[in-house]
Protein backbone atom coordinates (compact mmCIF):
# COMPACT_ATOMS: atom_id res chain seq x y z
CA UNK A 1 0.00 0.00 0.00
CA UNK A 2 2.82 2.37 0.89
CA UNK A 3 4.55 1.80 -2.45
CA UNK A 4 1.27 2.45 -4.25
CA UNK A 5 0.94 5.90 -2.69
CA UNK A 6 4.61 6.69 -3.40
CA UNK A 7 4.18 5.90 -7.12
CA UNK A 8 0.97 7.95 -7.35
CA UNK A 9 2.59 10.97 -5.72
CA UNK A 10 5.55 10.68 -8.12
CA UNK A 11 3.32 10.69 -11.20
CA UNK A 12 1.38 13.67 -9.92
CA UNK A 13 4.63 15.51 -9.13
CA UNK A 14 6.03 14.93 -12.63
CA UNK A 15 2.76 16.13 -14.17
CA UNK A 16 2.80 19.31 -12.04
CA UNK A 17 6.44 19.98 -12.95
CA UNK A 18 5.65 19.73 -16.67
CA UNK A 19 2.74 22.12 -16.26
CA UNK A 20 4.99 24.57 -14.42
CA UNK A 21 7.69 24.42 -17.12
CA UNK A 22 5.11 25.00 -19.89
CA UNK A 23 3.63 27.92 -17.89
CA UNK A 24 7.09 29.52 -17.44
CA UNK A 25 7.96 29.11 -21.15
CA UNK A 26 4.67 30.72 -22.09
CA UNK A 27 5.25 33.72 -19.81
CA UNK A 28 8.80 34.29 -21.10
CA UNK A 29 7.80 34.02 -24.77
CA UNK A 30 9.89 30.90 -25.32
CA UNK A 31 8.53 27.91 -27.20
CA UNK A 32 9.25 24.24 -26.90
CA UNK A 33 11.79 22.95 -29.44
CA UNK A 34 9.26 21.27 -31.73
CA UNK A 35 7.23 24.51 -32.17
CA UNK A 36 10.23 26.69 -33.17
CA UNK A 37 10.00 25.58 -36.82
CA UNK A 38 8.67 28.30 -39.21
CA UNK A 39 7.09 27.78 -42.63
CA UNK A 40 9.50 27.82 -45.58
CA UNK A 41 8.96 31.17 -47.34
CA UNK A 42 11.46 30.48 -50.13
CA UNK A 43 10.26 30.04 -53.72
CA UNK A 44 10.85 26.39 -54.52
CA UNK A 45 9.04 25.95 -57.85
CA UNK A 46 7.58 27.88 -60.80
CA UNK A 47 4.34 26.99 -62.56
CA UNK A 48 2.72 28.42 -65.71
CA UNK A 49 -0.97 28.35 -66.54
CA UNK A 50 -2.17 29.13 -70.08
CA UNK A 51 0.72 27.78 -72.16
CA UNK A 52 -0.44 26.18 -75.39
CA UNK A 53 2.62 26.46 -77.62
CA UNK A 54 5.57 27.57 -75.52
CA UNK A 55 7.18 24.63 -73.74
CA UNK A 56 7.01 24.87 -69.92
CA UNK A 57 10.76 24.46 -69.41
CA UNK A 58 11.40 27.25 -71.93
CA UNK A 59 8.95 29.61 -70.20
CA UNK A 60 10.54 28.88 -66.81
CA UNK A 61 14.13 29.50 -67.85
CA UNK A 62 14.11 33.36 -67.62
CA UNK A 63 12.48 33.08 -64.17
CA UNK A 64 14.96 30.64 -62.62
CA UNK A 65 16.72 33.61 -61.01
CA UNK A 66 13.72 33.86 -58.63
CA UNK A 67 14.12 30.31 -57.30
CA UNK A 68 15.29 30.44 -53.69
CA UNK A 69 14.17 34.05 -53.28
CA UNK A 70 12.24 35.10 -50.19
CA UNK A 71 8.61 35.35 -51.28
CA UNK A 72 7.83 38.00 -48.65
CA UNK A 73 10.21 40.48 -50.32
CA UNK A 74 9.72 39.44 -53.96
CA UNK A 75 8.86 42.31 -56.32
CA UNK A 76 6.08 40.98 -58.54
CA UNK A 77 6.75 43.76 -61.07
CA UNK A 78 10.18 42.21 -61.66
CA UNK A 79 8.51 38.88 -62.37
CA UNK A 80 6.06 40.61 -64.71
CA UNK A 81 8.90 42.29 -66.61
CA UNK A 82 10.83 39.01 -66.95
CA UNK A 83 7.78 37.31 -68.47
CA UNK A 84 7.16 40.17 -70.92
CA UNK A 85 10.82 40.17 -71.99
CA UNK A 86 10.25 36.78 -73.61
CA UNK A 87 8.17 38.67 -76.23
CA UNK A 88 5.89 35.63 -76.63
CA UNK A 89 4.05 35.62 -73.28
CA UNK A 90 1.61 38.18 -71.84
CA UNK A 91 1.18 37.82 -68.04
CA UNK A 92 -2.38 37.96 -66.71
CA UNK A 93 -1.84 37.21 -63.01
CA UNK A 94 0.99 36.28 -60.65
CA UNK A 95 0.35 34.28 -57.45
CA UNK A 96 2.43 33.07 -54.51
CA UNK A 97 1.04 29.80 -53.15
CA UNK A 98 2.24 28.49 -49.76
CA UNK A 99 2.87 24.77 -49.36
CA UNK A 100 4.50 22.68 -46.64
CA UNK A 101 7.73 22.46 -48.63
CA UNK A 102 7.90 26.08 -49.84
CA UNK A 103 6.20 28.68 -52.03
CA UNK A 104 5.03 28.10 -55.61
CA UNK A 105 5.34 31.03 -58.03
CA UNK A 106 2.33 30.55 -60.31
CA UNK A 107 1.94 32.73 -63.41
CA UNK A 108 -1.14 32.79 -65.63
CA UNK A 109 -0.28 33.94 -69.16
CA UNK A 110 -1.58 34.38 -72.66
CA UNK A 111 0.65 32.54 -75.10
CA UNK A 112 0.86 35.12 -77.88
CA UNK A 113 0.08 34.24 -81.46
CA UNK A 114 3.55 34.12 -83.02
CA UNK A 115 3.09 32.70 -86.53
CA UNK A 116 1.99 35.37 -88.97
CA UNK A 117 2.98 37.36 -92.04
CA UNK A 118 4.48 40.71 -91.06
CA UNK A 119 3.65 43.54 -93.41
CA UNK A 120 6.42 46.14 -93.42
CA UNK A 121 5.34 49.55 -94.61
CA UNK A 122 7.75 52.49 -94.59
CA UNK A 123 6.57 55.77 -96.02
CA UNK A 124 8.15 59.19 -95.77
CA UNK A 125 9.88 62.03 -97.57
CA UNK A 126 12.50 59.69 -99.00
CA UNK A 127 10.04 57.36 -100.70
CA UNK A 128 8.30 54.13 -99.78
CA UNK A 129 9.02 50.48 -99.09
CA UNK A 130 6.56 47.59 -99.02
CA UNK A 131 7.40 44.13 -97.80
CA UNK A 132 6.06 40.87 -96.46
CA UNK A 133 7.94 38.58 -94.10
CA UNK A 134 6.67 35.18 -92.99
CA UNK A 135 7.66 35.04 -89.35
CA UNK A 136 7.57 32.64 -86.45
CA UNK A 137 8.80 34.33 -83.28
CA UNK A 138 8.31 31.20 -81.18
CA UNK A 139 9.55 28.49 -83.54
CA UNK A 140 8.93 24.97 -82.15
CA UNK A 141 7.72 26.58 -78.92
CA UNK A 142 11.30 27.35 -77.78
CA UNK A 143 11.27 31.14 -78.41
CA UNK A 144 13.47 30.87 -81.49
CA UNK A 145 12.78 33.20 -84.40
CA UNK A 146 12.56 32.23 -88.08
CA UNK A 147 12.01 34.84 -90.81
CA UNK A 148 11.67 34.51 -94.58
CA UNK A 149 10.58 37.29 -96.91
CA UNK A 150 11.44 40.41 -98.84
CA UNK A 151 10.54 43.97 -99.72
CA UNK A 152 10.64 46.39 -102.63
CA UNK A 153 10.28 50.10 -103.14
CA UNK A 154 11.99 53.21 -104.42
CA UNK A 155 15.28 51.94 -103.01
CA UNK A 156 15.24 48.58 -104.81
CA UNK A 157 14.44 45.11 -103.51
CA UNK A 158 15.82 42.67 -100.96
CA UNK A 159 15.19 39.05 -99.98
CA UNK A 160 16.31 37.58 -96.68
CA UNK A 161 16.24 34.49 -94.48
CA UNK A 162 17.12 34.52 -90.78
CA UNK A 163 17.11 32.14 -87.84
CA UNK A 164 17.86 33.08 -84.24
CA UNK A 165 18.17 30.62 -81.35
CA UNK A 166 17.46 32.09 -77.91
CA UNK A 167 19.47 30.69 -74.95
CA UNK A 168 17.05 28.43 -73.06
CA UNK A 169 19.36 26.38 -70.83
CA UNK A 170 21.92 27.38 -68.23
CA UNK A 171 25.49 27.69 -69.56
CA UNK A 172 24.28 27.27 -73.16
CA UNK A 173 24.84 30.02 -75.80
CA UNK A 174 22.40 31.40 -78.30
CA UNK A 175 23.19 31.73 -81.99
CA UNK A 176 21.87 33.32 -85.15
CA UNK A 177 22.30 32.94 -88.91
CA UNK A 178 21.44 35.51 -91.57
CA UNK A 179 21.41 35.63 -95.39
CA UNK A 180 20.33 38.64 -97.45
CA UNK A 181 20.63 39.63 -101.11
CA UNK A 182 19.14 42.23 -103.37
CA UNK A 183 19.40 45.25 -105.62
CA UNK A 184 19.76 48.68 -104.04
CA UNK A 185 19.26 51.93 -105.90
CA UNK A 186 21.10 54.35 -103.66
CA UNK A 187 20.56 58.08 -103.75
CA UNK A 188 22.71 59.56 -100.97
CA UNK A 189 21.86 63.11 -99.89
CA UNK A 190 22.92 65.80 -97.47
CA UNK A 191 20.72 67.12 -94.63
CA UNK A 192 18.83 69.43 -97.02
CA UNK A 193 17.87 66.51 -99.25
CA UNK A 194 20.19 67.58 -102.07
CA UNK A 195 21.59 64.68 -104.11
CA UNK A 196 25.25 63.85 -103.48
CA UNK A 197 25.58 60.41 -105.14
CA UNK A 198 23.40 58.08 -107.15
CA UNK A 199 24.31 54.53 -108.11
CA UNK A 200 23.04 50.92 -108.03
CA UNK A 201 24.57 47.82 -106.47
CA UNK A 202 23.91 44.12 -106.12
CA UNK A 203 24.58 43.07 -102.56
CA UNK A 204 24.99 39.68 -100.85
CA UNK A 205 25.52 39.45 -97.12
CA UNK A 206 25.65 36.48 -94.76
CA UNK A 207 26.59 36.16 -91.09
CA UNK A 208 26.75 33.69 -88.22
CA UNK A 209 26.97 34.78 -84.60
CA UNK A 210 26.88 33.39 -81.08
CA UNK A 211 25.84 35.02 -77.80
CA UNK A 212 26.57 33.84 -74.28
CA UNK A 213 24.66 35.20 -71.24
CA UNK A 214 27.04 35.44 -68.27
CA UNK A 215 24.31 36.68 -65.92
CA UNK A 216 20.72 37.82 -66.25
CA UNK A 217 22.07 41.24 -67.29
CA UNK A 218 25.47 40.79 -68.98
CA UNK A 219 26.08 38.93 -72.23
CA UNK A 220 28.90 38.69 -74.75
CA UNK A 221 28.85 37.67 -78.37
CA UNK A 222 30.80 37.43 -81.58
CA UNK A 223 29.87 37.14 -85.24
CA UNK A 224 31.58 36.46 -88.56
CA UNK A 225 30.17 37.85 -91.78
CA UNK A 226 30.77 37.87 -95.50
CA UNK A 227 29.81 40.80 -97.75
CA UNK A 228 29.98 41.13 -101.51
CA UNK A 229 28.98 44.37 -103.26
CA UNK A 230 29.03 44.74 -107.05
CA UNK A 231 28.29 47.95 -108.95
CA UNK A 232 25.61 47.60 -111.62
CA UNK A 233 24.03 49.82 -114.25
CA UNK A 234 22.06 52.85 -113.16
CA UNK A 235 19.89 54.92 -115.52
CA UNK A 236 21.37 58.21 -114.28
CA UNK A 237 24.51 57.64 -112.18
CA UNK A 238 25.99 60.55 -110.24
CA UNK A 239 29.36 60.45 -108.41
CA UNK A 240 29.32 56.66 -107.95
CA UNK A 241 32.05 54.75 -106.07
CA UNK A 242 34.90 53.66 -108.30
CA UNK A 243 34.54 49.93 -107.53
CA UNK A 244 32.69 47.32 -105.53
CA UNK A 245 33.95 45.46 -102.47
CA UNK A 246 34.28 42.00 -100.95
CA UNK A 247 35.18 41.35 -97.33
CA UNK A 248 35.06 39.06 -94.31
CA UNK A 249 34.37 40.57 -90.90
CA UNK A 250 34.78 39.60 -87.26
CA UNK A 251 32.64 41.42 -84.67
CA UNK A 252 32.88 40.83 -80.89
CA UNK A 253 30.33 42.61 -78.68
CA UNK A 254 29.29 43.18 -75.06
CA UNK A 255 25.83 44.16 -73.83
CA UNK A 256 24.02 44.98 -70.58
CA UNK A 257 20.24 44.65 -70.48
CA UNK A 258 17.63 45.00 -67.76
CA UNK A 259 13.92 45.79 -67.76
CA UNK A 260 11.12 46.87 -65.42
CA UNK A 261 7.31 46.96 -65.49
CA UNK A 262 5.28 49.85 -64.10
CA UNK A 263 1.87 48.27 -64.70
CA UNK A 264 1.41 49.88 -68.12
CA UNK A 265 4.71 50.11 -70.05
CA UNK A 266 7.73 47.84 -70.21
CA UNK A 267 10.85 49.98 -69.71
CA UNK A 268 14.32 48.89 -70.77
CA UNK A 269 17.88 49.87 -69.94
CA UNK A 270 20.33 48.70 -72.60
CA UNK A 271 24.02 49.36 -73.19
CA UNK A 272 25.85 47.65 -76.04
CA UNK A 273 29.39 48.02 -77.37
CA UNK A 274 30.63 46.39 -80.58
CA UNK A 275 33.94 46.33 -82.41
CA UNK A 276 34.21 45.10 -85.98
CA UNK A 277 37.23 44.45 -88.16
CA UNK A 278 36.29 44.12 -91.83
CA UNK A 279 39.05 42.41 -93.83
CA UNK A 280 39.04 43.48 -97.46
CA UNK A 281 39.53 40.70 -100.02
CA UNK A 282 39.60 42.93 -103.11
CA UNK A 283 39.59 46.28 -101.29
CA UNK A 284 41.28 47.79 -98.21
CA UNK A 285 40.16 46.83 -94.70
CA UNK A 286 38.54 49.06 -92.08
CA UNK A 287 37.69 49.13 -88.36
CA UNK A 288 34.35 50.05 -86.80
CA UNK A 289 33.50 50.85 -83.19
CA UNK A 290 29.84 51.38 -82.31
CA UNK A 291 27.91 52.17 -79.14
CA UNK A 292 24.16 52.16 -78.46
CA UNK A 293 22.29 52.91 -75.24
CA UNK A 294 18.64 53.10 -74.20
CA UNK A 295 17.49 54.32 -70.78
CA UNK A 296 13.77 54.33 -69.97
CA UNK A 297 12.76 55.38 -66.46
CA UNK A 298 9.10 55.52 -65.33
CA UNK A 299 7.97 58.35 -63.01
CA UNK A 300 4.39 57.09 -62.69
CA UNK A 301 2.59 54.11 -64.23
CA UNK A 302 2.36 54.83 -67.96
CA UNK A 303 4.56 57.96 -67.80
CA UNK A 304 8.31 57.72 -68.33
CA UNK A 305 11.51 59.40 -69.47
CA UNK A 306 13.13 58.09 -72.67
CA UNK A 307 16.86 58.60 -73.29
CA UNK A 308 18.71 57.19 -76.30
CA UNK A 309 22.21 57.65 -77.64
CA UNK A 310 24.25 56.09 -80.40
CA UNK A 311 27.73 56.49 -81.84
CA UNK A 312 29.78 54.89 -84.60
CA UNK A 313 33.37 55.51 -85.63
CA UNK A 314 35.02 54.10 -88.77
CA UNK A 315 38.64 54.20 -89.80
CA UNK A 316 39.19 53.67 -93.53
CA UNK A 317 42.43 52.88 -95.29
CA UNK A 318 41.01 53.89 -98.65
CA UNK A 319 38.73 56.72 -99.68
CA UNK A 320 37.37 55.22 -102.88
CA UNK A 321 35.37 52.28 -101.55
CA UNK A 322 34.46 53.79 -98.15
CA UNK A 323 31.37 55.30 -99.77
CA UNK A 324 29.82 51.82 -99.83
CA UNK A 325 30.02 51.43 -96.07
CA UNK A 326 28.79 54.74 -94.70
CA UNK A 327 25.96 54.59 -92.16
CA UNK A 328 22.44 55.96 -92.09
CA UNK A 329 21.27 58.18 -89.19
CA UNK A 330 19.84 55.16 -87.36
CA UNK A 331 23.39 54.49 -86.11
CA UNK A 332 23.00 57.62 -83.96
CA UNK A 333 19.56 56.61 -82.58
CA UNK A 334 17.95 59.76 -84.03
CA UNK A 335 15.20 60.57 -86.57
CA UNK A 336 15.69 64.22 -87.54
CA UNK A 337 17.99 63.50 -90.51
CA UNK A 338 16.70 62.11 -93.84
CA UNK A 339 16.92 58.36 -94.26
CA UNK A 340 19.02 58.98 -97.38
CA UNK A 341 21.62 60.93 -95.39
CA UNK A 342 24.96 59.13 -95.03
CA UNK A 343 28.05 59.77 -92.93
CA UNK A 344 31.15 57.91 -91.83
CA UNK A 345 30.96 58.79 -88.11
CA UNK A 346 28.07 59.69 -85.78
CA UNK A 347 27.37 60.71 -82.20
CA UNK A 348 23.68 61.26 -81.41
CA UNK A 349 21.45 61.83 -78.41
CA UNK A 350 17.68 61.88 -77.85
CA UNK A 351 15.86 62.88 -74.64
CA UNK A 352 12.12 63.02 -74.11
CA UNK A 353 8.96 61.91 -72.35
CA UNK A 354 6.31 59.31 -73.15
CA UNK A 355 2.76 59.04 -71.80
CA UNK A 356 0.31 56.22 -72.35
CA UNK A 357 -3.15 57.32 -73.51
CA UNK A 358 -5.13 54.14 -72.94
CA UNK A 359 -4.77 50.37 -72.76
CA UNK A 360 -7.12 47.90 -74.34
CA UNK A 361 -7.21 44.19 -75.07
CA UNK A 362 -4.86 44.36 -78.04
CA UNK A 363 -2.27 46.73 -76.63
CA UNK A 364 -1.35 50.19 -75.37
CA UNK A 365 -1.44 53.48 -77.26
CA UNK A 366 1.06 56.13 -76.21
CA UNK A 367 2.38 59.52 -77.34
CA UNK A 368 5.97 60.66 -76.99
CA UNK A 369 7.99 63.78 -77.68
CA UNK A 370 11.75 64.38 -77.49
CA UNK A 371 14.62 66.65 -78.46
CA UNK A 372 17.39 65.20 -80.60
CA UNK A 373 20.93 66.30 -81.41
CA UNK A 374 23.58 64.67 -83.60
CA UNK A 375 27.18 65.28 -84.70
CA UNK A 376 28.30 63.60 -87.92
CA UNK A 377 31.22 63.52 -90.29
CA UNK A 378 31.50 62.23 -93.84
CA UNK A 379 32.61 63.10 -97.37
CA UNK A 380 29.19 64.53 -98.22
CA UNK A 381 28.48 66.69 -95.17
CA UNK A 382 31.89 67.29 -93.66
CA UNK A 383 31.66 68.08 -89.94
CA UNK A 384 27.98 68.67 -89.26
CA UNK A 385 25.65 69.35 -86.32
CA UNK A 386 21.86 69.03 -86.35
CA UNK A 387 19.16 69.26 -83.69
CA UNK A 388 15.41 69.50 -83.40
CA UNK A 389 12.18 68.07 -81.96
CA UNK A 390 10.57 64.73 -82.72
CA UNK A 391 7.14 63.38 -81.80
CA UNK A 392 5.30 60.13 -82.47
CA UNK A 393 2.30 57.99 -81.61
CA UNK A 394 3.06 54.36 -80.76
CA UNK A 395 0.85 51.32 -80.40
CA UNK A 396 2.47 48.47 -78.45
CA UNK A 397 0.84 45.14 -79.33
CA UNK A 398 0.07 42.70 -76.52
CA UNK A 399 -1.63 39.74 -78.21
CA UNK A 400 0.75 39.39 -81.16
CA UNK A 401 4.46 38.71 -80.76
CA UNK A 402 5.14 41.86 -82.78
CA UNK A 403 6.77 44.97 -81.27
CA UNK A 404 4.79 48.02 -82.36
CA UNK A 405 3.57 50.31 -85.08
CA UNK A 406 3.53 54.08 -85.14
CA UNK A 407 3.54 57.43 -86.90
CA UNK A 408 6.18 60.11 -86.31
CA UNK A 409 6.96 63.72 -87.25
CA UNK A 410 10.50 65.16 -87.04
CA UNK A 411 11.80 68.69 -87.58
CA UNK A 412 15.45 69.60 -88.18
CA UNK A 413 16.09 73.17 -87.02
CA UNK A 414 19.41 73.41 -88.86
CA UNK A 415 18.09 72.43 -92.28
CA UNK A 416 14.47 73.53 -91.84
CA UNK A 417 13.32 70.12 -93.11
CA UNK A 418 10.11 68.57 -91.79
CA UNK A 419 9.85 64.80 -92.08
CA UNK A 420 7.17 62.25 -91.36
CA UNK A 421 7.07 58.49 -91.37
CA UNK A 422 4.76 55.53 -90.89
CA UNK A 423 5.95 52.09 -89.90
CA UNK A 424 4.43 48.68 -89.26
CA UNK A 425 6.21 45.62 -87.92
CA UNK A 426 9.11 47.70 -86.63
CA UNK A 427 9.40 49.36 -83.22
CA UNK A 428 10.48 53.00 -83.61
Amino acid sequence: MYNHFIKGDTVRAIFLMRCAVFFILTLTGLQPLQSQQTPNRKITSIEFVGLWRTKPEIAKYPLEKFLGADSSTLDLNEVNAAVRETNVLEPQSIELIDTDSGVILRITVIDKWSIFPIPVVAWGNGGYSLGLFLTDTNFLGIQDMAVLGGSFGTGGWIALAMYSHTPNKKNMPGWNAFLMGGLRNRADTDKFGYLARRYSIYMLRSSFGMQYPFTGYLSAGAAVNFTNIALTANSSPYNPPRSGAMMIGLSPALSLHTSSWDGVLLSRKILSLEYSFQIGLVNPSYHLLSLAAVFQQPFLPGFRMNLRCGASYRTFMDFGTDLLFEDSPSAAQIDILPGSYVARNYAGFSAGLEKSLFTMRWGTLSVQACWQAVFSYGPVSGYDFNNGPSASIQFYLSRLALPAMGFGINYNMNSGMLQYGLNMGVSM
